[in-house]
């Protein structure tokens, strides 16, 4: 009778154990989504700032090229 009592306590800590890790995974999955959609917003405007730059660079150089010519 005290081995089944015994396994059944375990069997409940083992459960509730599981129960926690689950809500702490699922917990740390929503956080790293979030971070990644920051992340990737950052990562956005990094890459449209870039651009934006490559186009002012090649402004520029028309503007110097035209500049020479008269």
């Amino acid at each position: 009778m005290e081995d089944i009592s015994v396994r059944n306590e375990l069997e409940g800590k083992l459960s509730d154990y599981t129960k926690g890790l689950e809500v702490t995974i699922a917990k740390r999955t929503r956080e790293l989504a979030n971070r990644v959609q920051e992340l990737e917003a950052v990562n956005k405007t990094m890459v449209g700032r870039e651009c934006k730059m490559v186009e002012l660079k090649k402004e520029i150089e028309r503007f110097k090229k035209n500049s020479k010519k008269r």
